[in-house]
């Protein structure tokens, strides 16, 4: 039987109990507010990415994973399954 191991961006956006219970490994994007720079869920919260829309008015913008933390995942740590399968948005 195929071993497959599933990885996906931030932006799944999955409850923290299902990157655990199924070893889902996930690539933080980029999220800038006004000139600081965050790794998603790593630096910054949702809720701290909605109270910034909400109560301070700053808009956020985001960026793709950093490259080096894609080639992790893709070469070092994908050794021992036979498949990748990674979601983004």
């Amino acid at each position: 039987m195929s071993k497959i191991w599933l990885t996906s961006d931030s932006t799944a956006d999955l409850p923290d109990e299902l990157y655990k219970e199924y070893d889902i490994e996930f690539v933080s994007s980029g999220i800038t507010i006004g000139d600081n720079f965050y790794l998603d869920r790593v630096d910054i919260t949702p809720e701290d990415i909605f109270h910034a829309v909400e109560r301070l008015n700053i808009y956020p913008k985001t960026s793709a994973g950093l490259e080096e933390d894609f080639r992790k995942i893709f070469t070092t740590k994908a050794k021992g399954n036979d498949h990748v399968l990674h979601l983004s948005l």
